[in-house]
């Protein structure tokens, strides 16, 4: 290759690759300003934020520089083996043609892009989604029904109205776009001045002095760039320990936040999921079904949002004083586990505490846990809604007790996106203000296995009590212990914990430790009254995850079996009637968000909850009729108060389990009564938990939020 040929191309690719990574930065940039409206930032947040923002930028330029000279060189393939006589240069003159034209159309969608994206930020403080793609389809395929044909869908006209309002009012999105794409052009053209008069004649005489050197110089700057400068590539994009969760995703690229999304909703998983749901009943037939079970004398207003119905207020709760709720899920807390020998301080707190001695966990694994606490949901087949669902719109406490003034935030000992599970993401969707991981917590915690220790864990927690409770604003803070998951590391801080780490099994050591920690961490809350009017409620995300049991239908369902601590702080039990005691109704984790908003007078207008609220079990000991559903990859299970019935979703087996394990037997639902209505109701929370999440037909702020009581809201302040 000649010095002349390979110069006026490095020049055009560096201009291009610098394009793209200022055209996305602008964007960023012009959003900081809505961002700041609605959180003020911290100087180490903003800049930990545009750091994070610029890398994420980065990595999106350089992959779409490789993919222009990818096609540029497929293009110019042909040319290069027919003009072979004539040198490179014809060869390179149609290359660089073909680079130019690619980088073109990568610009004009870039543009596009960061537009739409820009504009859909001010309405929503996200980028962009699966929410916007929805409803550009219901604009696009599912507009207004010929006079022959059926009536518009309710969510499609809305749509519709709403575009059309927005399009009415020019002046209110004209200035935004005009100041905008001034601040584009402003940015592109200062862009452009800087190269001509000075990166340009430099490039020039650099490549023509090293040519060699300066294709492998672009080649190892192209790589460094499309990796981020991490040693994770663009998946520390989404590990970054920024707290606010307002500037996390004002950190997170739209393009990539976009191709991700739709790798996760349209990956092979996903769709076998969908296949094995749709097989066992027609999803119309399982949304009757559901309805029947979850609220057989509720009003379902919306069949587009078919579980969506008016919610009554309960008697309990009406308190005009807002408590402070603590959460804090335990990793793998089995309550086959607890006792005076394992959990000596849990065993006494039980006694100061409403326990529920059958509760159970509706999923197998940490992200079904968490999803169906926080949003009264069942993750249905496949992987938790947390991962491959996390720009769904979904009801979620945290959001609820945010309209209401609360402070919402989780601190976690291990990184935010470990395993790419998102949970960062959708917790920032779904009303959480600040979320921290290990990497906000001080240099020196003690840190083991998979993140910092339990012990860590509840100091770090205190002190964000302490901080919290010095605002007057009542907060929602909720954890997830570590030191109980696999590989069991823990410090070997009592001898109870030293004696039980020498067995092979050393889950009962992590289990000991925990619960040591738990009572160092508990009683100083109260012995410095940091726990007054604090609800407090303790279970764990899921059983043991090991396959554990003294026989086959103990071992599947040891993934379920958790317990459910619930305490009061001691002054507000007469008020509320709430005495310490153990209670055998059968509740699960989908019952947690209706019940925690009930006791506190909050319970929404409207909701798709399918969960039940049980505040009434706490404060006037009543016991509902109720059902908790249990789901596997493979097994299917309704746990009642006679017991719990099994389905084996592939095989059709099914058995009854007494709630204790004392005797099992098989079932055969042609004889026995009630058992083939529950196998069909098992069936069709299966359908509708699965397909109407993966259809986004939960929940919509922008189709249902305005029938939601709105509360003033204060605005988000970072709490330090």
């Amino acid at each position: 290759m000649s010095r002349r040929t390979w110069a006026p191309v490095l020049g055009v690719v560096v201009f291009w690759w610098i394009v793209f990574f200022l055209a996305q930065g602008a964007d960023r940039a012009f959003l900081l300003r809505d961002a700041a409206r609605l959180e003020p930032p911290t100087v180490a947040v903003l800049t930990l934020t545009l750091l994070a923002g610029a890398r994420a930028d980065l990595v999106v330029a350089s992959l779409g520089i490789l993919v222009a000279l990818l096609i540029a060189g497929v293009m110019t393939a042909p040319w290069a083996l027919v003009a072979s006589r004539q040198g490179g240069r014809r060869a390179m003159e149609v290359f660089r043609a073909a680079f130019g034209i690619g980088c073109w159309a990568l610009a004009v969608l870039c543009a596009l892009v960061v537009t739409v994206d820009m504009a859909y930020y001010g309405y929503n403080r996200q980028h962009l989604d699966a929410i916007f793609f929805e409803y550009v389809d219901e604009m696009l395929w599912r507009g207004p029904a010929s006079p022959g044909a059926a009536e518009t869908p309710r969510a499609s006209r809305q749509a519709l109205e709403q575009t059309r309002a927005e399009i009415g009012e020019a002046g209110k999105w004209g200035a935004r776009l005009a100041a905008f794409a001034l601040v584009q052009a402003v940015v592109i053209l200062a862009w452009r001045w800087t190269f001509r008069r000075r990166v340009e004649p430099a490039l020039t005489r650099w490549s023509a002095r090293w040519p060699r050197a300066s294709l492998v110089a672009l080649g190892v700057g192209l790589v460094a760039g499309a990796t981020g400068l991490d040693r994770e590539g663009p998946l520390a994009i989404a590990r970054v320990g920024i707290p606010s969760t307002t500037y996390y995703v004002l950190a997170q690229n739209p393009i990539w936040q976009t191709v991700d999304a739709a790798l996760l909703a349209f990956g092979s998983d996903q769709q076998r999921a969908r296949s094995r749901a749709e097989v066992l009943m027609p999803l119309d037939e399982a949304i009757r079904v559901t309805r029947e079970a979850v609220a057989p004398d509720g009003v379902f207003p919306s069949d587009h949002y078919p579980l969506v119905r008016g919610a009554e207020h309960p008697a309990a709760g009406r308190e005009a004083r807002r408590l402070n709720v603590l959460l804090v899920f335990v990793e793998a807390l089995d309550r086959r586990y607890v006792g005076p020998r394992l959990t000596p301080y849990l065993d006494r707190w039980g006694r100061d505490t409403i326990v529920f001695d059958n509760f159970f966990a509706n999923g197998e694994l940490t992200h079904h846990g968490l999803f169906s606490s926080l949003c009264s949901q069942l993750s249905g087949y496949g992987q938790s809604p947390i991962k491959v669902r996390h720009t769904n719109d979904y009801l979620c406490l945290p959001s609820l007790l945010e309209r209401a003034g609360y402070w919402t935030e989780m601190v976690i000992g291990y990184n935010r996106d470990h395993h790419q599970d998102h949970t960062a993401l959708f917790l920032a969707r779904n009303g959480v203000r600040q979320f921290l991981d290990e990497g906000n917590f001080p240099a020196n915690a003690e840190r083991m296995g998979l993140g910092v220790t339990d012990g860590a864990l509840f100091d770090q927690v205190r002190r964000r009590i302490e901080a919290l409770r010095r605002t007057g604003q009542p907060f929602f803070l909720t954890t997830l212990t570590l030191s109980t998951h696999h590989p069991f590391v823990m410090p070997l801080v009592h001898p109870d914990v030293a004696a039980l780490a020498r067995d092979p099994d050393r889950y009962p050591a992590a289990l000991r430790y925990l619960d040591g920690e738990l009572e160092r961490w508990f009683t100083g809350l109260l012995r410095d009254g940091l726990l007054d009017d604090t609800l407090v409620l303790v279970l764990g995300d899921h059983g043991r995850h090991e396959v554990i049991g003294k026989g086959a239908d103990e071992r599947w369902l040891g993934h379920h079996l958790t317990p459910l601590y619930v305490w009061l702080p001691p002054a507000l039990r007469p008020a509320l009637r709430v005495r310490p005691r153990h209670v055998d109704v059968v509740a699960s984790q989908v019952d947690l968000t209706p019940t925690i908003l009930g006791l506190m007078g909050l319970t929404p207008t409207v909701s798709p909850f399918v969960g039940q609220d049980l505040s009434c079990v706490i404060v006037a000991d009543c016991r509902p009729d109720t059902e908790a559903v249990l789901l596997t990859s493979h097994s299917a299970a309704s746990a009642r108060r006679d017991g719990i019935l099994t389905y084996g979703v592939k095989n059709g087996l099914l058995r009854e389990i007494e709630l204790g394990f004392q005797r099992s037997r098989s079932v055969d639902p042609a004889v026995e009564p009630g058992a083939a209505d529950r196998v069909r109701r098992l069936k069709a929370l299966i359908v509708t938990s699965t397909l109407l999440v993966d259809q986004n037909r939960v929940w919509s702020w922008a189709q249902l939020g305005s029938a939601l009581t709105a509360p003033s809201v204060p605005p988000r302040r970072a709490v330090r």
